[in-house]
C-alpha cells in the first residue's frame, strides 16, 4: 500500500492509475497518469536521490523513480524563456 495525500492508502495499480490532478498545469506535467509509487508513497515528483524515467508497465507507459548513481541530475519539465519567468 502507499500513502496518497497523507490521507488515505492506495495499491500499486490505483496510484499508476491517478489521474493528474486538476490544478497541475498541462505544460507541468504532459502525461495523464503522472502518479508512481515510491518509498510507501503515491507521488507526482520522485524524492531525494532519486531520478524519473518512463517505463512500460502492465497499466501501459508510466513514470517511475530509481535511485541515482551518484548526484542526481535535476530535470525541469518547464520551459525557462526568460530570466524572470526561472525566478
Amino acid at each position: 500500500m502507499y500513502k496518497y495525500l497523507d490521507r488515505r492508502c492506495v495499491t500499486e495499480s490505483e496510484c499508476f492509475n491517478m489521474t493528474k490532478p486538476l490544478d497541475v498545469e498541462k505544460r507541468d506535467i504532459a502525461s495523464p497518469f503522472p502518479f508512481r509509487p515510491i518509498l510507501d508513497m503515491c507521488t507526482l515528483e520522485c524524492p531525494a536521490n532519486f531520478s524519473e524515467y518512463e517505463k512500460e508497465t502492465e497499466y501501459g507507459l508510466r513514470f517511475q523513480c530509481r535511485p541515482c548513481d551518484g548526484p542526481c541530475k535535476k530535470m525541469s519539465r518547464r520551459s525557462i524563456n526568460s530570466i524572470s519567468s526561472a525566478q
